[in-house]
């Protein structure tokens, strides 16, 4: 794949970049970061951490420049975790930052910013075989029998079961980061619930899903690059 991807979610008000960091791309860390990517020498994921806030610095410079035709150096954007473990932004702006969710897997990172009034989680998985028995873990009886007992089609072509297990795994962990990002704590997985309908292709041709978890609803949207899925979800 590409070392960088712009996934256009402009309808919904969230700019989103998949990326797979180069090593050159260090000098966009600040030295805050930099010290932190010292650290993790030995440590697996590194490249992951790398990617996720090259990812996450692409985006919020692209924000920047759409909503306040500005330009801001990567280097002068640090990426740093609250207590809670949410990912945020600073920079020497005066400026409000746009809230950030980051997701990332096998050197990819995945990051996608919106407006303070938009709460959003963003995901990515691998397409892969699950354990028997997996769906069980996080999906309810309910949802079970409507995604597994209907054909499910993307691009006009029938989805696999390992498809539909990982899309479904991908937008719960994005539902989850999105409800975070507005609430400090949520009940198991299986509370939250993923509709077949109204699932459709929007203009950019990316399937789209809604979702529900106790007085929350939002929509969200798959994208597929390679063996890889992203999810975007976001909250009404």
């Amino acid at each position: 794949m590409k070392d960088f991807y712009q996934l256009t979610f402009s309808d919904l008000g969230i700019i989103c970049f998949v990326v797979r960091a180069p090593i050159e791309k260090l000098n966009w860390l600040t030295n805050e970061e930099s010290v932190s990517w010292v650290f993790r020498i030995y440590r697996r994921k590194r490249i992951d951490w790398l990617s996720s806030r090259i990812a996450a610095k692409a985006a919020a410079i692209k924000w920047l420049e759409i909503n306040y035709k500005l330009e801001l150096l990567p280097k002068l954007i640090n990426i740093f975790n609250a207590d809670s473990g949410m990912p945020h932004l600073k920079w020497p702006l005066d400026i409000r930052t746009p809230n950030l969710s980051i997701s990332h897997k096998n050197d990819i990172g995945v990051a996608s910013v919106s407006g303070t009034n938009i709460f959003h989680g963003c995901d990515i998985e691998f397409i892969k075989e699950r354990q028997p028995g997996f769906s069980t873990y996080f999906l309810s009886s309910y949802e079970k029998e409507l995604w597994f007992k209907n054909e499910v089609k993307v691009n006009n072509e029938i989805v696999e079961k390992k498809c539909i297990e990982t899309m479904l795994w991908s937008a719960k962990e994005s539902i989850i980061k999105a409800i975070l990002s507005t609430e400090t704590s949520m009940g198991n997985i299986n509370m939250v619930h993923i509709f077949l309908k109204p699932i459709k292709q929007d203009y950019n041709n990316l399937p789209q899903f809604s979702f529900s978890y106790k007085n929350f609803q939002g929509i969200g949207k798959w994208v597929f690059i390679k063996d890889y899925v992203v999810t975007l979800s976001l909250l009404d």
